[in-house]
């Protein structure tokens, strides 16, 4: 085992130990810092917010409060399929210099060819995992305080998972074309 991919699975094992902490609020904890949050962004996105009513503010805050949560759930589970794709995909597959038939390439065993790899079944991997441990995740709140599991949280975290994989693959083919125009210049 890799250097890297011990790196990975440690920050993996973080990670979904720091959500599992996020999801331990209380719901009352949970509402409280998505306010605040709300709040920031009412600073940022709006000049003259501070200067708003306090009647106002709290509206904008009960408006946005609940994007801010399913945004941050999104996000914390896309996060997650990233560190797992990276602790899946590994050294020797896409971004590894110099293996014997050149950088991006894999050999196919039954004909000892070699093809272009796009980390798809690394990808696959993740999003399994990242919606199984959502799935996880919302049993989990199901014995926290005030909380209670929701499927279309399971939905928006998988889906925060599948957005990342299909950002990283096409990141990883964008890089894998410009390598192979610049190769076939002479």
């Amino acid at each position: 085992m890799t250097f890297r991919r011990v790196i990975f699975i440690i920050l993996t094992i973080a990670w979904m130990g720091m959500i599992f902490w996020f999801s331990s609020k209380p719901s009352e904890e949970s509402s409280s810092q998505s306010t605040q949050v709300s709040m920031i962004l009412g600073n940022i996105l709006y000049k003259d917010f501070g200067k708003w009513s306090k009647a106002e503010q709290l509206l904008f805050t009960e408006k946005t409060a609940n994007a801010v949560r399913k945004t941050a759930h999104a996000v914390e589970f896309a996060i997650l399929a990233l560190l797992l794709f990276e602790t899946a995909d590994g050294p020797g597959n896409s971004e590894s210099p110099g293996t014997a038939d050149g950088p991006g390439t894999t050999k196919v065993p039954e004909t000892g060819t070699s093809k272009a790899h796009l980390p798809l079944r690394a990808a696959a991997i993740a999003e399994l995992i990242t919606a199984l441990y959502a799935c996880s995740d919302e049993f989990h709140q199901r014995f926290v305080s005030g909380r209670s599991p929701q499927i279309g949280d399971v939905v928006i975290d998988s889906l925060g998972g599948l957005i990342m994989m299909g950002v990283v693959i096409l990141v990883r083919y964008l890089k894998k074309c410009k390598r192979s125009h610049l190769e076939s210049k002479p």
